[in-house]
């Protein structure tokens, strides 16, 4: 499933930690002394591989940008995206996601 299909009122669920939380445990190394409006990840496989993870959910673009991210992981992953927002956010998400 493509995450265009995923509503912005869903994606708008998911929390900078959790975000942050999943690239910690899947190997991307946090970039330190980078402003606190995002984070910053490089991924030691990829020279140029790079997560920037919006801190505020409450700006304007936030549902874009981690529609972004999650489609980011799914490429770099070679996942499906509902893996992986099943295991950034738990089953519970993917349960309000099929409920709509």
């Amino acid at each position: 499933m493509p995450t265009r299909f995923i509503p912005k009122e869903i994606l708008d669920l998911i929390k900078p930690q959790q975000v942050c939380d999943y690239a910690i445990a899947n190997g991307w190394q946090i970039v330190p002394n980078v402003n606190g409006y995002i984070s910053l990840f490089n991924h030691p496989k990829g020279q140029y591989d790079q997560l920037i993870v919006p801190m505020d959910d409450s700006m304007d673009d936030y549902s874009r940008r981690i529609r972004e991210l999650v489609e980011i992981l799914a490429d770099f992953e070679f996942r499906p995206v509902l893996q992986i927002l099943n295991d950034m956010c738990g089953k519970d998400f993917l349960e309000k996601i099929v409920a709509l």
